[in-house]
């Protein structure tokens, strides 16, 4: 298994063991962490660039700068940036 692989699951761990609700920013980081690992995973390069669009668009739309998981969502597109380059 690749980093990136590994720090997706990782980060899909460590938000599925925090508390929260249907429809919290945490439940909808795991939707789009689920289908960019998907996309990554079965190696469809066109499928994972349109995921990792949609994750950064969510990132800049709906997750408020201040929470810890911003962060961790930030290192994450950096490093999907970086693998792409």
């Amino acid at each position: 298994m690749d980093e990136l692989t590994e720090t997706i699951r990782s980060l899909i761990n460590r938000i599925e063991a925090a508390p929260g609700d249907e429809q919290s920013i945490q439940t909808q980081a795991l939707d789009h962490l689920s289908r960019l690992l998907a996309a990554v995973e079965t190696g469809n390069r066109p499928a994972a660039e349109r995921r990792i669009a949609q994750f950064h668009h969510f990132w800049l739309q709906r997750v408020p700068w201040c929470i810890p998981l911003s962060k961790d969502l930030e290192k994450l597109l950096i490093q999907l940036e970086e693998r792409n380059t």
